[in-house]
């Protein structure tokens, strides 16, 4: 399935060419896709790098294929680390 991804955050939303070439300088990447937005992050603050992230996931299917997700108790860390009001509310 082709997904035509596109840089989501660029006034032009021009086509972005997925290979590990194009991606592996960035640390976060962002684009939009016709089956939805999709946020592939370098570490999230909680959780910690990548690796740390890959190891606190489980697999699910998402559809079109399988995804890895963090684990809920993963998520509750992120929002506590965060800080944010709406965070906060969420994990009351």
């Amino acid at each position: 399935m082709d997904l035509n991804p596109v840089h989501r955050q660029t006034p032009n939303r021009r086509p972005r060419a997925l290979s590990p070439e194009s991606y592996r300088p960035l640390k976060n990447l962002y684009p939009g896709t016709d089956q939805g937005q999709v946020d592939c992050l370098g570490s999230i603050i909680g959780v910690g790098s990548f690796g740390d992230v890959l190891e606190q996931s489980e697999e699910i299917d998402i559809g079109i294929g399988h995804g890895r997700i963090i684990t809920l108790g993963s998520l509750i860390r992120v929002k506590e680390a965060m800080n944010r009001p709406g965070d906060k509310e969420a994990t009351v």
